[in-house]
C-alpha cells in the first residue's frame, strides 16, 4: 500500500477501474485509496503491478507529447527560416534586375549599368530626345 502514497488522482481512478471499483467523480484521493484497498478483489501484488504499468504508460505518453511538441516547434522554426529565405532570395532577384554587384543602377532605356534613364547618354527610342 505504500506505493499508493504519492499518486495522482487520475492514476488512482484508472487503477480503481482495473479491479472493478466504481469511483464517483467527486471523490478525493483519500477516498479513492480507501475504495481500492477495501474492495473485494483487492490483491496488493496485482494492484502494484497495474499501478506500475499505469505509471510507465503515463511517462511514455508524456515523453511522446513532449517530443511531438519539440518536433512541431522545430518544424515551425524551419518553416519560418525557409519563408524568410524565400523573401531574401526574391528580394535579391528583384534588386539584381535594377542594380549590379557593385550596386550601380540600371538604365531602363539602354539596359546598361552605371546610370539611370534620365541621365542616359543615348536618345529616347520613342521620341529621340535625351534626359527623360
Amino acid at each position: 500500500m505504500s506505493f499508493l502514497v504519492k499518486c495522482r488522482k487520475s492514476n488512482l481512478i484508472e487503477l480503481g477501474t482495473e479491479p472493478g471499483v466504481t469511483i464517483p467523480p467527486e471523490a478525493v484521493i483519500a477516498n479513492i485509496k480507501r475504495l481500492i484497498t477495501s474492495s473485494e478483489n483487492y490483491d496488493e501484488e496485482f494492484v502494484k503491478q497495474v499501478f506500475e504499468r499505469i505509471i510507465e504508460e503515463r511517462i511514455k505518453r508524456e515523453e511522446n507529447e513532449r517530443m511531438e511538441n519539440e518536433n512541431a516547434m522545430i518544424s515551425h522554426k524551419l518553416n519560418e527560416k525557409e519563408n524568410s529565405r524565400i523573401y531574401v532570395d526574391s528580394h535579391k532577384v528583384f534588386n539584381s534586375s535594377i542594380r549590379n554587384e557593385k550596386g550601380e543602377p540600371k538604365c531602363f532605356s539602354c539596359n546598361l549599368f552605371g546610370h539611370i534613364s534620365k541621365d542616359c547618354p543615348n536618345p529616347c527610342t520613342l521620341c529621340g530626345l535625351k534626359g527623360h
